[in-house]
């Protein structure tokens, strides 16, 4: 839906299409519709409910800009375009200063139908959002942690100057271009009565505004008993996790991923000595989907980080869902 005013553009909806294909459709795909790259292993703030404040990861390095331009090569490999390229991960992206220049190689390599930035905006300045739109940026997506400096500093530990770093979002909004600028903000980031004045903050400088609901996607966070996705959306717990099944993560160190969590032993190769595609249609991520619809996600024993994960019940999709259809996939898969 729109505000209903008649100078804001703006819109009230999550960030996805809402023509989305049903996946259960249309598995096993030749190319993954989406490539999550993480420019930056590194975040300039902890958020209390993210990851980057209680889960202890050895490795911190941002990518190399020759790595970068080894992945396009790679990607190259596939006969069709991703959908999506997210530039996103465990880190903040434009801590690495690389990246318009990454942005731009992306562009000129012609493999993603779009490219996206999932960011908190901080360093958002002014010449550098220019930078990124120049280089070819379709989407810059802002998460919000607060609607105050004091709300920052309570999840975040970090003093800012939120009134800073909306004119941060407004001078990109009014020097966009073709690019589109959306921001969202997590529930437990708003006071009682601030859902509004979020709306009224950014009504006029975005193409599109959301509140997220933050759910328990880490055993670290409390539980409430409810299975919601971040969208709002309750749901029945999620057996066979989608993100295997359309999308790739590439690490910035080069390792490659199957979704969005980085750990062994679902690391299926590393783009400086591994072909993407050969990952992509490997026996190895066969059986790992095979196992993702066999319904014991659970209860198996060797892929650990997928046994303990909450991510496929708090950021599920609508047009994602596997689970009625698991043996029919798993027919086609066979």
């Amino acid at each position: 839906m729109t505000l209903g005013l008649e100078d804001s553009m703006s819109t009230i909806r999550p960030h996805y299409s809402e023509a989305r294909t049903i996946l259960a459709d249309v598995v096993p795909l030749h190319t993954p519709f989406a490539i999550q790259c993480e420019a930056s292993q590194v975040c300039n703030i902890k958020c209390n409910y993210c990851m980057q404040s209680f889960i202890v990861k050895k490795q911190k390095q941002l990518m190399g800009l020759s790595t970068f331009k080894t992945l396009c090569l790679r990607a190259k490999e596939f006969d069709t375009k991703f959908k999506q390229f997210n530039f996103a991960g465990w880190g903040e992206p434009l801590v690495n200063r690389e990246l318009p220049d990454m942005i731009s190689h992306l562009r000129e390599s012609n493999v993603t139908e779009n490219i996206a930035i999932i960011t908190n905006g901080l360093l958002l300045a002014p010449g550098l959002s220019l930078r990124l739109v120049d280089a070819g940026t379709d989407h810059v997506r802002i998460s919000l942690q607060g609607m105050t400096s004091e709300k920052y500093w309570e999840i975040c530990a970090k003093g800012i100057d939120f009134t800073a770093l909306v004119d941060q979002i407004r001078f990109l909004y009014e020097h966009k271009h073709e690019c589109r600028v959306s921001v969202k903000i997590a529930d437990i980031a708003l006071a009682t009565g601030e859902e509004e004045l979020f709306y009224e903050t950014f009504e006029s400088i975005t193409d599109g505004m959301y509140v997220e609901s933050i759910r328990p996607m880490f055993a670290q966070n409390k539980q409430d008993g409810k299975i919601i996705s971040k969208y709002g959306e309750e749901h029945s717990p999620v057996i066979a996790c989608p993100q295997p099944f359309f999308m790739m993560s590439v690490t910035a160190t080069g390792d490659i991923f199957p979704c969005c969590s980085y750990y062994d032993p679902t690391k299926f190769g590393n783009i400086l000595g591994t072909s993407l595609r050969k990952v992509w249609e490997s026996c190895q991520i066969k059986k790992f989907q095979i196992m993702l619809l066999s319904g014991n996600r659970k209860e198996q024993e060797y892929y650990s980080v997928c046994r303990d994960c909450h991510m496929p019940d708090a950021v599920l999709t609508p047009g994602d869902e596997l689970d009625a259809r698991t043996e029919e996939i798993r027919r086609r898969l066979e």
